[in-house]
């Protein structure tokens, strides 16, 4: 039940108990008047001001009752509450008398109220109204006409001051005592109803909100591991959600991060590493031509031609640092643009199919007609260069072979390179794409690549909304696979 739901129902029954008890009052003084009634105690009028309010309301019940058979009346029983002893009540229709009661003797007393005539008219003579006391004697008269006949109600009150009657003291006692017992009982059962509707309330909103207290108190002490469960189908169950799926990516997030420091220090002693090592030899051999340990011009020649190649991977790797650094942070700085992938593949071979021969490379092809692409033609030249220059170099035989197959996939195009090479070793291939790896450990071989060709190639990928993957492939060799989406799809 949703917490709506129980507000709902705790006001709807702050609103049904006071009805409820109203009831039980008007019943239960209902019943008093009857216990009253039955035990032959009746209620005495004590002054002029009560007469009045009797006489009305006795007026009333007749007037608005059964005329012709006024024993019949709803409220008849409100007048067997007067004492018949000090009361008498006639009703008349026209002037024969249809309902008595009370003290017949006071039938005589009806010549001391004047003839309707003299009474205060109302409605030309239809209605009228005569009240009169004197001495100890309360007079009450009231006409009315209905459908041209008229009926008259008289109600005579006498030993209004004086008289005392034993069982008004009990009805009065009784009244007392039930009005008040009546009013603690009420104010009881409203106390214990907003007590269990509040507890009722508490009961289902406090708990969920301490749980999430609790929660972010754990995730203020750096607990991101903390889940948080509520089984109630009500508004805290997306709150607790959101709760959990936040801590889970500030955990995640949080593991990016420290894994993003460590490779970013492992990027600077890398860096630091592979800059050294070839500044390294190219001090060593200026300083063997300063200090004239190549005093012939073949070792000069030698020297010279080792610190110019050192001096070249040094503008290589700085290069692709730069390359890399602005592929990270997604700058692209090339322009896209709709390509035919089949016919960039083919340019790529044709531009340089020459010059990895002499490397002992053979490029080929085998491409689907068609195949368009968003993306930058010199990304993919950058992306075909580095894998076609890592074949190059770690080939084992005297002539390797790379194969650049494209095909359309499930919207989009699937572009594998395979080489006949060495391969790379299992435990290796996850770690391919990493900025720095090398199979070789000591890193001493710096003059074969600085290690970003790789982390370069699957960056550019990326920023054509693309994915790359590498498996070695049987007897031996490396694939690289690269999907990229079709021009005018979108890849989810």
């Amino acid at each position: 039940m949703t917490v709506k739901s129980r507000l709902l129902i705790s006001h709807l029954i702050m609103f049904i108990v006071p009805i409820f008890m109203a009831v039980i009052v008007a019943a239960v003084m209902l019943a008093g008047a009857l216990i009253l009634s039955r035990g032959n105690n009746y209620l005495y009028l004590e002054n002029i001001s009560k007469c009045t309010r009797a006489a009305e309301i006795s007026c009333h019940i007749f007037f608005h009752g059964n005329l012709e058979h006024p024993e019949n009346s709803a409220g008849r029983w409100l007048i067997s509450l007067l004492s018949p002893k000090q009361n008498l009540i006639l009703f008349t229709k026209g002037k024969d008398p249809i309902y008595t009661y009370g003290n017949k003797d006071y039938l005589a007393q009806l010549s001391r109220i004047p003839p309707d005539s003299g009474w205060e008219e109302r409605e030309n003579g239809r209605t009228g109204t005569y009240i009169r006391a004197e001495d100890e004697s309360f007079y009450y008269a009231r006409k009315m006409t209905r459908k041209d006949t008229p009926y008259y109600f008289y109600f005579i009150s006498n030993h209004v001051y004086r008289a005392y009657n034993p069982g008004d003291e009990a009805v009065e006692h009784l009244f007392e005592t039930t009005m008040w017992s009546i009013g603690g009982i009420i104010l009881l059962i409203i106390l214990l109803t907003s007590r269990f509707l509040s507890s009722f309330m508490i009961r289902h909103i406090v708990p969920p909100l301490e749980t999430l207290k609790q929660g972010a108190m754990e995730v203020q002490e750096g607990n991101l591991s903390i889940r948080l469960v509520h089984k109630g189908n009500d508004e805290y169950r997306p709150v607790f959600r959101a709760f959990n799926l936040m801590t889970e990516k500030l955990s995640l997030s949080l593991t990016e991060r420290e894994d993003e420091e460590r490779k970013r220090k492992e990027l600077i002693a890398s860096i630091s590493h592979d800059i050294r090592t070839p500044l390294t030899v190219i001090r060593a051999y200026a300083e063997g031509l300063r200090d004239g340990v190549a005093d012939t011009e073949e070792k000069k020649e030698k020297y010279l031609s080792v610190i110019c190649r050192r001096a070249d991977d040094l503008d290589r790797m700085i290069n692709q640092l730069f390359d890399l650094s602005r592929l990270d942070i997604g700058v692209k700085a090339y322009t896209e643009e709709t390509l035919d992938l089949s016919a960039v593949l083919h340019d790529f071979i044709e531009e340089n199919r020459n010059s990895f021969k002499e490397k002992g490379l053979v490029l080929s092809a085998e491409t689907a007609e068609h195949v368009p692409i968003r993306g930058s033609r010199l990304l993919l030249n950058r992306i075909l260069m580095n894998l076609a220059s890592n074949s190059a170099k770690y080939k084992t035989a005297g002539e390797g072979h790379l194969l650049l197959h494209l095909e359309k996939g499930n919207n989009e195009a699937v572009l594998t390179v395979t080489d006949d090479g060495p391969g790379v070793p299992e435990m290796s291939l996850r770690h391919l794409f990493e900025a720095f790896y090398r199979t070789d450990k000591a890193r001493s071989r710096t003059e074969d690549g600085s290690g970003l060709g790789m982390t370069i190639v699957q960056k550019a990928v990326h920023l054509m909304n693309g994915t790359v993957t590498a498996e070695n492939v049987i007897p031996h060799g490396l694939c690289v696979e690269i999907k990229i989406p079709l021009a005018g799809e979108s890849k989810t």
